[in-house]
């Protein structure tokens, strides 16, 4: 009888990167293993049970993140509630999660820890959610252990320290920025997403280009990691909007969203500023139920990584604008490495406000979508 696979990832929020991460996963595993159940383990299982329920074999749960939760009990030292974990998981003791502790260890041929950026040194605490399954592996030595697409910046030192103790038995970690590549020591890659583009996909895509005539400038801004910085990015985003080429009242805008309530604040600030265009709103559940609008004719204006990478995957030219994080420059400057060509500006230095794209860009998705799908067939080789 075949085995049960678990994916591990920071979905639930919701986040559309971090959850589009875990449909990736779900949509090539259930085409590969259409059999198989597929447990999908993240911050709120409740969330993510509805975004999924379209797959009658995904199971949404949230035991490592509970757990994590729990081990605080221990106190703050990570290795003191690693030690926690330790004895909970080998010797049971957590009533609510025992049942399911007990069957990821009989019944789970993998434990893979998907992409995305949920693991670093600011959320050092989440390294107990690779503790759990490092424990999990020392009471069932056949398990394999899996970690892809991870940006684990920004490090320290401690980080690395513990990073390494944790995941010494783990059989895969691939990194997808060149600083996590370096510090860390792992198996150089990319993000997770890029698999979305692959053609090897036989019925449903986990992303897909939206087949409508879409605005001619798309805008995403987030609050979170710009905090005291929002008016300074409004402002700027404006003056960006107003100088791309052919702008008029008669120019189309699109406003969207990937964590609902929280990217929906620039909405009415940008229709306040351009009262007399046209402004669209694209909520979380609108791109995740009916595609993402992107393509040669829409521009693309971002903070996010994720919309960098699908928006100029689909053919819009870009602008990228930063506030100096460390989390997200270093994201946004791993997809220029791989050829985006969209124009990445610091809001405190705007050089020019043209938005730029890599003309030979669609060359380098298929490549790149192909490489992500080759890792994927050559760590599930289960038969």
């Amino acid at each position: 009888m075949s085995k049960d696979l678990y994916l591990v990832g920071a979905g639930g929020g919701p986040n559309f990167g971090d959850d589009l991460i875990g449909r990736v996963w779900v949509e090539y595993l259930s085409q590969k293993y259409p059999d198989r159940t597929i447990w999908l383990d993240t911050r709120n299982a409740g969330v993510t049970a509805g975004y999924f329920s379209k797959y009658k074999n995904v199971k949404a749960v949230d035991t490592f993140w509970k757990l994590r939760e729990l081990s605080s009990s221990a106190g703050r030292n990570i290795q003191d509630r690693i030690d926690w974990l330790n004895k909970k998981i080998k010797n049971l003791g957590t009533p609510k999660y025992d049942i399911h502790i007990k069957n990821i260890e009989k019944n789970v041929e993998s434990i893979h820890f998907i992409g995305g950026g949920y693991i670093n040194s600011m959320w050092s605490n989440n390294l107990l959610l690779l503790a759990q399954a490092a424990i999990l592996k020392e009471k069932n030595l056949s398990l394999k252990i899996y970690m892809t697409g991870a940006g684990l910046t920004p490090i320290t030192d401690d980080f690395v320290h513990m990073f390494k103790k944790i995941t010494k038995t783990f059989d895969f970690i691939e990194g997808s920025d060149e600083q996590t590549v370096k510090d860390l020591r792992v198996t150089k890659g990319i993000d997770d997403v890029w698999m979305s583009f692959s053609d090897k996909f036989e019925v449903n895509r986990p992303v897909w280009e939206r087949n409508e005539v879409n605005p001619e400038i798309m805008l995403l801004l987030q609050k979170d990691f710009n905090s005291g910085k929002e008016q300074d990015l409004l402002e700027t985003t404006v003056k960006v909007i107003q100088n791309q080429p052919n702008f008029s009242n008669a120019t189309t805008i699109g406003v969207a969203e990937a964590i609902p309530a929280k990217d929906y604040w620039v909405f009415p600030a940008i229709k306040k500023a351009f009262p007399d265009n046209k402004i669209s709103f694209y909520s979380f559940q609108n791109l995740w139920e009916s595609g993402f609008p992107a393509g040669e004719k829409t521009t693309w204006i971002t903070t996010r990584f994720h919309y960098h990478l699908i928006g100029s995957s689909f053919g819009s030219k870009g602008i990228v604008l930063t506030t100096g994080s460390k989390y997200y420059d270093v994201k946004h400057m791993s997809l220029i490495k791989n050829g985006t060509g969209w124009n990445v500006m610091n809001i405190n230095n705007i050089p020019n406000y043209q938005a730029t794209k890599n003309n030979n860009w669609r060359e380098n998705v298929a490549k790149l979508s192909d490489e992500k799908w080759n890792l994927a067939e050559n760590l599930y080789y289960f038969e």
